[in-house]
């Protein structure tokens, strides 16, 4: 049961009274009223009881929200039905307000019972406004992939279109509008040959008829010239030095290509094998181990295959002359004023330890460290005469006392250097003395006594006057001598 508040009771009473007039079986027992019933509960101020028919009940007034508001002066207690929220409602003179009985401020609510079952779902409302749109939530993760459709029936087959050319196996050629046979049969048979002029190819390339190739003219440099370009050239035509060049490289090395270099000028050209100064991929391979020469002018040919395994140029024929025997650190004298291909000046100079690393590999730092690190000197022959190594033959009696070549090493070791010297002897100055003497006249020099005329051997003469022969000859002493110029290997 529900307990009321002191303001419930009161309203209550209140509605009671209203039903005592008016009903036929009023009873009154013990200060008790029965509504229907004789014997009124001796607990109750009022019973009503509608047994057996159990039927009925009490009907409050029942009034819109505007007509209970709109009740003057309304009574303490008063309690009517407000239609249009289904709820019971009093006046509170405390509050001076209207105080719904469905409302928990009013009513002492006990333990919420269990909830009933889900009553039948309403008809759905018309559909209200669209809420603005909110952010944007995280990508889920992508479902797996559906199963492929059925492909779909083939099309239809177009029209075939006109045949341009009716022999087997010829290979087509267009006129800008249709494809018609070559002339010249270029044919390709069942195994995979091509043949040009014929219908019977031998080999994978057969061509029956000449042939010509790309021709063009190459101008270069006096001395080293670096992965020369050829572009797509097959034969070049060498012009412009005035003096022995070298090839060290050729630019744009395809696998399988052929090359072919014509030397026309009037001098010697070098092929230098595997020379540093040009990129790895551009050098040339002469398969001797050494530079190989092509001579000036007609016959002056050197031709080439590249090798994309070797990553080089192969030298496959040519050069008349090589110096392949010729090996880094040989000296040459030569009639001219500067240094053939593949040499350098003896003139003691620093060079590259990279660009020239055949000829560090053989004298390192023997006449000179260079830099100390990227550089190496080179020996400076200029104004000597070469000597051969003495090697402890004592051809030298002075070997022992020659000097530093330049690395710290002197003595018996080739490079090293020694001043120029008279050998030990001495003169005789005339004096006088008979003319018919042995010896003529001798002179005693500080503590010596020379023969002076007289007898076979003439006499002894002491005296401490010094006395020399005149200046005779140059600045050194040299044999007849034409100069050339020194020049080292590398």
């Amino acid at each position: 049961m529900v307990p009321f508040s002191i303001s419930s009771k009161t309203l209550f009473y209140s509605f009671i009274c209203l039903f005592i007039f008016g009903y036929s079986s009023l009873t009154a027992q013990q200060g008790s009223v029965g509504i229907g019933t004789t014997t009124p509960d001796p607990s109750a101020l009022l019973d009503v009881n509608i047994s057996p028919a159990n039927n009925k009940g009490i009907l409050i007034p029942r009034l819109t929200a505007a007509q209970r508001l709109a009740i003057p002066s309304p009574a303490n207690s008063l309690l009517v039905f407000d239609t249009d929220s289904a709820c019971f409602f009093y006046w509170n003179t405390l509050g001076s307000s209207w105080r719904s009985l469905c409302s928990t401020n009013t009513i002492m609510l006990g333990n919420t019972g269990s909830t009933g079952a889900t009553g039948l779902t309403g008809n759905t409302g018309t559909t209200g406004a669209t809420g603005d749109t909110g952010a944007t939530g995280s990508t889920g993760s992508t479902g797996s992939t559906g199963t492929t459709g059925s492909t779909g029936s083939t099309g239809i087959t177009g029209p075939t279109g006109p045949v341009g050319c009716a022999s087997a196996n010829y290979i087509l050629k267009s006129d800008g509008t249709t494809a018609t046979c070559t002339v010249a049969p270029v044919f390709e048979d069942n195994s995979g040959n091509v043949g040009i002029g014929t219908t019977s190819p031998a080999a994978a390339f057969d061509l029956v008829g000449s042939s010509a190739f790309r021709e063009a003219s190459l101008a270069l440099v006096n001395g080293n010239n670096n992965d020369i370009p050829v572009g797509n050239n097959t034969f070049i035509t060498i012009s412009g030095p005035a003096q022995p060049f070298a090839i060290t490289g050729i630019a744009g090395g395809v696998s399988g290509r052929l090359l072919t270099l014509y030397n026309s000028t009037a001098q010697a050209m070098i092929i230098a094998n595997e020379n540093s100064a040009s990129a790895a991929s551009n050098r040339i391979s002469t398969l001797t181990g050494g530079d190989v020469m092509a001579l000036a002018g007609n016959g002056g040919t050197a031709q080439f295959q590249y090798s994309a395994t070797a990553s080089r140029w192969i030298l496959i024929s040519g050069g008349q002359s090589t110096n392949s025997f010729v090996p880094p650190g040989a000296i040459l004298a030569m009639a001219t004023t500067t240094a053939p291909a593949g040499y350098l000046v003896c003139d003691g100079s620093a060079v590259s330890r990279t660009t020239y690393a055949a000829l560090f590999t053989a004298i390192g730092v023997m006449y000179g460290p260079g830099d100390g690190s990227t550089t190496f000197n080179l020996p400076n022959y200029q104004g000597y005469f070469l000597r051969g190594i003495n090697n402890a033959t004592g051809n030298d009696p002075d070997a022992a006392t020659r000097t530093d070549r330049g690395d710290g090493t002197a003595g018996d070791n080739v490079g090293s250097k020694q001043a120029d010297l008279f050998g030990s002897h001495r003169h005789a100055p005339d004096i006088g003395g008979a003319p018919n003497s042995a010896f003529g006249v001798f002179f005693n020099y500080g503590s010596f006594a020379y023969p002076v005329a007289g007898g076979n051997y003439g006499t002894w003469l002491n005296t401490s006057v010094a006395s020399y022969t005149d200046y005779q000859g140059g600045a050194e002493t040299r044999p007849k001598n034409i100069y050339v110029l020194y020049c080292i290997k590398y």
